[in-house]
């Protein structure tokens, strides 16, 4: 049997990895799920061997206790981040290791609390590895922070990225618009896009319309602080948080990505994007080239100069070149280093 430990996993891009892998297993009667009871009952739904799980180790070490007493366990894949809760000898141990906050040491956009908490679960997790353990990364980035910050052996880092294909029918006929595409946490650097087209309206009195997907549920001072701007003929649209069917719709309507983020272990919206022919405008930072040959990058500390990019892009001053998706799914890797022959 193959445990697959995805506590911690409830939400944003961990989770559509999660029910997408879940998708692909043909042979789901030979895996033991543990699930985070945060996680949408239907996203578990199919599944046959599961067991719903509080997010606390202490509820990890027991789940691990009964799993074992009840299974023969030959497989365990750790679905975000962490390692067993104690050492395995006797099984082929493999972590899929998908949080790039965890590798950094310098998080300008954090706290001081949150950058101790960060470097407390690193430490946490290199108590936890075992030189046994296999590490699954997603791209060559991830693979030398891992590397770097865990001080994991580069021959047990395996780069198997995967994703869900998100492609309905390219439009050819796409309006001047831009997406981005992503949660409202400090990494993902909304502030310089809010500053950015506040410089567009105010300097170059242009008003492009740019379509955010902010969670509403949250009280975020991003909303309120788009709705001001809104007040004041900006054009800042918050779609917020859509099934893919749907923002699949949205991407098909805009000519442009743009993608401001500091930190990604991956960047699915990179691939969707790609996927369905929008003009990538990216960061130029590494992890961006790990996925696509974007249209152009920018600086993403600067306002200034990606408003002057934005000017010249909607003023046809420029013209992009389409990007390209240069990553290659490779779930089905993933999924035969779990089979028990790999013991």
């Amino acid at each position: 049997m193959i445990l697959i430990d995805s506590v911690y996993i409830n939400n944003s891009g961990g989770r559509r990895l999660l029910e997408y892998f879940i998708e692909k297993i043909s042979d789901s009667e030979n895996y033991i799920f543990l699930i985070d009871v945060r996680l949408p009952i239907d996203s578990s739904a199919s599944l046959k061997n599961k067991f719903y799980i509080n997010p606390r180790e202490k509820s990890r070490i027991q789940a691990y206790k009964k799993a074992f007493n009840l299974y023969s366990i030959k497989t365990i894949l750790c679905f975000s981040n962490v390692p067993p809760p104690f050492k395995i000898k006797n099984c082929n141990v493999v972590i899929f290791f998908h949080n790039a906050l965890l590798l950094k040491n310098s998080l300008k956009c954090y706290s001081f609390f949150n950058k101790i908490k960060f470097k407390l679960k690193r430490e946490y997790i290199k108590y936890l590895n075992y030189s046994s353990y296999k590490w699954v990364v997603q791209t060559d980035t991830m693979k030398n922070s891992l590397y770097r910050s865990i001080k994991i052996f580069e021959q047990n880092i395996f780069i198997l990225p995967f994703f869900e294909s998100n492609l309905i029918s390219p439009s050819t006929n796409k309006s001047n618009k831009f997406i981005y595409v992503a949660d409202a946490v400090p990494q993902k650097n909304h502030n310089l896009l809010l500053e950015t087209w506040e410089i567009l309206a105010q300097k170059f009195n242009i008003y492009p319309e740019l379509l955010v997907t902010i969670n509403v549920s949250y009280d975020n001072p991003l909303i309120n602080k788009i709705g001001y701007l809104n007040k004041c003929g900006v054009k800042i649209i918050n779609i917020g948080v859509l099934p893919s069917d749907l923002l699949s719709e949205k991407y098909k309507e805009c000519e442009f990505l743009i993608f401001p983020s500091l930190i990604e272990s991956f960047g699915l919206p990179l691939i969707e994007g790609c996927e369905n022919k929008c003009k990538i405008i990216a960061a130029d930072l590494d992890y961006v080239y790990d996925i696509v040959e974007p249209s152009i990058v920018f600086d993403p500390f600067n306002a200034e100069k990606l408003a002057n990019i934005i000017f010249d892009i909607s003023e046809r001053k420029i013209t992009l070149s389409d990007s390209k998706l240069i990553i290659k799914n490779k779930i089905f890797d993933l999924i035969n280093l779990l089979n028990i022959k790999n013991v």
